[in-house]
């Protein structure tokens, strides 16, 4: 009596929502009730006659024990098949051997099947208890479909609570929860949120926030933790909760969810691993840019995959929502789209490389080299200092690249023109890049000035020697100038005029159109600097050595000169002083390229394919140059180079050619009033210079010239040449044999004191593989003492 004073109380209380028949849907009911002795739970379905229907005595259809009325199964017109079923974990419910129900009543009417069949209440079986529990309200599950018999998704699946009436034996329905499992409903939303909402984050700091470095990398690297850990907990716990998936239409689920899981665990690890081959500054950019390309392509495919996965997992489990999910996809792509767009429009290659920050604190070179030795990290591009320190380990091509050209200049790589490795190609960096660098500008190189004392010729090399002397009280120097207006703005030129030097190397004339260019610069002040200069049809930007020793109205008579000195000969001067040559401006500035095919857009095939009318910006000089004096040239300084290499050294070489000539023939001197700081007494200059064949050798006549005539002197010993023809019988030095050279020079005379290499990437690549050795015991160079250009 007690028990049936609660169930009448609980039914009294919940008789405003408790109804007798369950509503399954529109074509769908159902009614229970206990037969008259209360042994038998029967259940009253109608049903259309293409469909079928689940019962499940539990409040999820898995490990539950079910009833299915089969109408698919037997044709429309015949009785329906009732299965005895018991869902097995994740699967398919599976019939019992024994079936325990009785289908007591059919009836077929307009396409509408009525069917009325009963269980025992009590009931075990194969080690199971499926007896019913009367006294207490249950949970029950219900499924229907109107196709084959297969996985029930959201859509036609859910609960509902069912009491019975024990005075009556009448059921009652507490209405459905149409949502069914809530399992499935989180594991979905935890799935979009990680691979839609937090990719998303992922996919913009990691691409679009750049210029954030430091922020956006802690953005991407926490979201990225989390969208792994996320995936981690919720494909584990689905496993765990729903076993293994039986039907066809989701077989693939589960393993694909498995590899997302692996994968984004990996791709997280591996985010890590990039890091740490960024920041490493002994690991070659090869490594970092593939690592990154890889991290990079692994990444997007994943988030492909994932969302495919959330897209599918909707569609198998019949979400309502299904259809937004594919408009959440078109706005996804549309937002990235837009940014993608952004990005493209603000970043675009405007004037590629050129950086016009104003307003910056200028620095000598002697100041720069200062800040240097203090331990900063800074590297110059077009004169301006840039500080990388914050930087340095967040450069795609790792730290290393940054790391080996900390004090040097960097134009070469951001113009796309060289690459610290044979096996990567030059990259042209993009104006993203440059509004990156012009956030980490802390100054400027001055412009030069022209300063020389009168008598035994001290010049501003950029050492604190210098400057202390040209302050003193006891130095006269010529009023200061600048020694070019191309190191303070931007001039437009024209090609006047190309004339070939060499096999695919040429001189070509640029013509200012609103400029007057100097054509000698005493001293080594622009030894080894370089003229930065810009198309102006496709903005793109290349660095051209400053070679002036080879330019149309000198050559000859550095040619004449040497050669009536060796051979005895008096030299008929063509400039009285050197006033009469420096002092000869014209709006025409001289610069030696070489032609390469295979770059169609570069600066040398427009420059050799010329269409009249095309402009260019010329700016410099620019670039660290070679940095000898009277102060820091004591000892064997190593020149290794090729090609056009070569061009780089040749100011040098001509200085010290014009200074023999005004020391030991003063008579044939090039200019006769030319003032000369001497370069160190012990100061030695040995040069391999590597070529493919005589013909191909550019500089080859007055390189031998100079060294004809330091060996006319006897002095030979000063300045050697070795000219090296790769395919006349020479070869160029494998890595043993080029450590075993260097270490007999480091035990020669007063040793190394500085190696300078500058070639195609194979020569310079191969020194750069050799740092370490170089740097080491055996050989003990310091990193200033190695220059490769």
């Amino acid at each position: 009596m007690k028990l049936s004073s609660i169930c009448v109380t609980f039914l009294i209380i919940g008789c405003v929502i408790a109804e007798d028949v369950f509503m399954i849907n529109d074509e769908i009911n159902m009614t229970a009730n206990l037969n008259t002795e209360k042994t038998y739970f029967q259940i009253h379905i109608s049903m259309p006659t293409d469909h079928y229907v689940g019962i499940g005595f539990g409040e999820d259809m898995f490990n539950v024990p079910m009833v299915v009325a089969d109408g698919i199964t037997p044709p429309s017109d015949e009785t329906p098949i009732i299965h005895d079923c018991f869902s097995i974990g994740h699967k398919l419910p599976v019939d019992n051997t024994e079936n325990v129900y009785n289908l007591i009543e059919h009836e077929l009417e307009e396409n509408q099947w009525s069917l009325t069949f009963e269980r025992p209440i009590k009931l075990e079986r194969e080690g199971r208890d499926e007896t019913m529990d009367i006294t207490k309200p249950m949970i029950m599950v219900y499924g229907f479909r109107d196709e084959a018999y297969k996985f029930h998704g959201k859509g036609n699946r859910g609960l509902f609570n069912m009491t019975i009436d024990p005075s009556t034996g009448k059921a009652y329905f507490n209405g459905g929860i149409p949502d069914g499992n809530i399992y499935f409903k989180v594991h979905g939303i935890l799935m979009y949120i990680g691979w839609s909402i937090m990719t998303f984050i992922s996919i913009v700091s990691g691409r679009y926030m750049k210029h954030y470095y430091n922020f956006r990398m802690i953005i991407h690297a926490s979201v990225g933790l989390l969208i792994a850990v996320n995936t981690v907990v919720v494909i584990i716990f689905a496993l765990t909760k729903y076993g293994s998936p039986d039907s066809s239409a989701r077989v693939a689920h589960k393993p694909i969810g498995i590899a997302i899981m692996v994968v984004s665990v990996v791709q997280c690890l591996g985010g890590m691993t990039v890091k740490q081959v960024a920041g490493s500054n002994s690991v070659l950019s090869i490594w970092g840019k593939r690592s990154k390309i890889v991290h990079q392509v692994v990444g997007y495919l994943l988030i492909i995959l994932s969302n495919l996965q959330v897209a599918t997992g909707l569609v198998n489990y019949e979400s309502p929502v299904t259809n937004l999910i594919y408009l959440h996809f078109a706005v996804f792509v549309l937002m990235l789209g837009i940014l993608e767009g952004i990005y493209r429009y603000k970043f675009q290659y405007k004037k590629k490389g050129v950086i016009k920050k104003m307003g910056v604190p200028e620095y000598s070179e002697f100041e720069f080299n200062e800040m240097l030795n203090d331990g900063q990290k800074l590297v110059l591009f077009n004169n301006f200092i840039i500080d990388v320190d914050s930087f340095q380990d967040q450069h795609p091509g790792t730290a290393y690249v940054i790391s080996e050209n900390i004090g040097k200049d960097i134009g070469k790589y951001l113009y796309g023109a060289y690459s610290m490795s044979p096996d990567i190609a030059p990259y042209t960096h993009s104006n993203y890049a440059a509004n990156l660098l012009e956030k980490l500008i802390i100054g400027k190189i001055k412009p030069i000035l022209t300063k020389t004392k009168r008598g035994n010729g001290i010049n501003l090399s950029g050492t604190k020697e210098a400057e202390s002397l040209l302050s003193s009280k006891n130095i006269t120097t010529h009023q200061s100038e600048i020694l070019n207006p191309l190191q303070t703005q931007d001039y437009t030129f024209i090609i006047k005029e190309k004339e070939k030097i060499a096999p695919g190397l040429a001189r070509v004339m640029f013509q200012s159109l609103d400029a007057n260019v100097k054509k000698f610069y005493p001293g080594l002040k622009l030894s080894g600097k370089s003229w930065s200069i810009t198309s102006l049809q496709n903005f793109v930007s290349r660095y051209y050595t400053i070679c002036n020793c080879m330019g149309s109205q000198i050559y000859d008579e550095y040619i004449k000169a040497i050669t009536c000195t060796v051979n005895e000969e008096k030299y008929d001067r063509k400039y009285k002083s050197l006033e009469e040559y420096r002092t000869t401006n014209d709006d025409t500035l001289q610069v030696i390229m070489k032609y390469y095919p295979q770059s169609k857009t570069g600066i040398s095939s427009q420059v050799f394919n010329n269409v009249e009318g095309d402009e260019y910006y010329i700016h410099g000089p620019v670039g660290n140059g070679i940095g000898l004096d009277q102060w820091n040239s004591e000892g064997i300084n190593l020149f290794f180079c090729g090609g056009t290499g070569i061009l780089p050294f040749m100011d040098l070489f001509a200085f010290m050619a014009r200074r023999i000539l005004s020391e030991d023939a003063p008579s044939n001197a090039l200019f006769p009033d030319e003032d000369f700081y001497h370069l160190s007494e012990k100061a030695k200059f040995v040069v391999y210079a590597y070529f493919t064949t005589r013909e191909d050798a550019i500089c080859l006549e007055i390189l031998e010239a100079i060294e004809n005539l330091y060996k006319k002197f006897n002095k030979g010993h000063i300045f050697k040449m070795n000219l090296i023809f790769t395919q006349e019988g020479g070869s160029k030095l494998e890595d043993d044999e080029l450590v075993e050279l260097l270490k007999d020079y480091k035990f020669a005379n007063n040793g190394i004191n500085k190696l300078f290499v500058c070639g195609p990437p194979r020569m310079n690549y191969q020194f750069q593989r050799l740092l370490p050795q170089l740097k080491g015991e055996e050989i003990g160079l310091a990193p200033g003492d190695i220059d490769i250009l």
